[in-house]
């Protein structure tokens, strides 16, 4: 098991083009924090995993969205950084949280998360399990299963047909790099994020 983040510094995180993090971006004690939603830009992690188990904490401020990608790779004719991603959500936020593919522990416009596996209140710190292994995808929100899902399976296909990735066929099946997204509404805060490789 290893530290994506020391507490400390931004270190070992770039923008898209990687380069230096947005300035919305900081450090808020031992979290990383989007301060400045829409001047922090998505934050991407220098290196690529496919088999990986990632637990992190995360909470929001009212109103917020976002969420935390993984296996972004170069997608389409643009070769755009695209992928699966955690989402998070402020569930006091109509508009979004009756799409059950926005909800806190879903993939994030592809499969629901469970009904049963609810966020923690606004300002609380809220637990999170990632699990990739070959074409298993397990998110797991506060100890419960929100979501476990195959990228081989006929579900997952007829999802991704109805998404925004219908074009995108190897999304979410190759290595890629993890990333934190700004959406720019509300703040965040993602802290003890850490990874071990599976074999």
């Amino acid at each position: 098991e290893f530290a994506l983040f020391d507490g400390k510094t931004l270190k070992g995180f770039t923008n898209a083009e990687g380069g230096a993090p947005g300035s919305g971006w900081v450090v808020d004690g031992d979290a990383i924090h989007l301060k400045e939603p829409g001047k922090g830009g998505d934050l991407y992690f220098d290196g690529e995993w496919e088999n990986l188990e990632l637990t992190f904490e995360w909470k929001l401020a009212a109103g917020a969205r976002g969420g935390l990608g993984y296996r972004f790779a170069p997608e389409g004719e643009k070769g755009e950084l695209m992928g699966p991603v955690y989402a998070f959500l402020d569930h006091d936020n109509k508009k979004q949280v009756e799409d059950k593919t926005r909800r806190s522990g879903a993939i994030l416009g592809i499969d629901a998360a469970a009904g049963d596996a609810p966020p923690k209140k606004v300002g609380e710190y809220n637990s999170a399990k990632i699990t990739l292994y070959r074409s298993r995808i397990t998110h797991e929100l506060n100890g419960k299963t929100a979501v476990r899902t195959s990228t081989d399976s006929a579900d997952w296909k007829r999802a991704l047909k109805k998404s925004n990735h219908a074009d995108h066929k190897a999304f979410g099946t190759q290595k890629g790099r993890l990333v934190l997204l700004d959406n720019g509404d509300a703040p965040i805060w993602v802290k003890n994020l850490k990874a071990r490789v599976l074999r």
